[in-house]
């Protein structure tokens, strides 16, 4: 993320890793939401006994827009305003904060930056094997163009299967694929839509 955030139009005011208890996130959320235009917290969104994002948020009365997108990796990302700050919550595991941060938290930057907010324009690619997933969800995996087909169009690799923990990936992909939530098989030569890394 801090890599994803280094670049000109961005001052990073702050990196931090969060209190372990309710009460001192909570005085790092408001603190942070009062020097930053942007808050981005990494993980901590599910329901368990440690994860205190929300119910911090609950206490600061914060605006929640959404919570949970029916995508895969990245279901926990969450948005909303907290003060006179955004807020936009990323799921922990690697992944998926990464896939999150492409799809949602680059739309929030440009949107701050006084850009347009449509970022890269999606267009169609060709798989290079065939997939088989379980339906449900929309599924979003890291694709590494390696060539053309016989008609000239893009041909994709990627891994087998979506691990949000999994980064090795990352390095030499050059975009996100998205696999259709009713779809669970997908041949050979499938067209799937493609958005560029921004």
């Amino acid at each position: 993320l801090c890599a994803e955030l280094a670049r000109p139009s961005v001052e990073l005011v702050a990196v931090e890793h969060s209190a372990d208890c309710r009460d001192g996130l909570k005085l790092q959320l408001a603190r942070m939401a009062g020097v930053a235009d942007l808050v981005v917290t990494s993980g901590g969104l599910s329901v368990g006994e440690e994860d205190h994002v929300r119910a911090a948020l609950g206490e600061l009365e914060a605006d929640i827009r959404f919570a949970g997108v029916a995508i895969k990796p990245g279901k926990p990302v969450a948005f909303g305003r907290l003060g006179s700050a955004l807020w936009l919550g990323l799921p922990g595991n690697p992944l998926a904060a990464f896939v999150t941060w492409q799809l949602f938290g680059m739309a929030v930057l440009r949107r701050l930056c006084g850009q347009s907010v449509s970022g890269p324009r999606r267009r169609h690619v060709v798989t290079a094997h065939g997939i088989r997933r379980k339906a449900g969800r929309c599924e979003i995996r890291p694709v590494t163009i390696v060539g053309f087909d016989a008609v000239g169009r893009e041909v994709v690799t990627f891994q087998n299967a979506t691990h949000s923990a999994r980064v090795g990936g990352l390095p030499t992909a050059h975009g996100l694929m998205f696999l259709p939530a009713e779809t669970d098989v997908l041949p050979e030569g499938a067209l799937v839509e493609f958005q560029p890394f921004a």
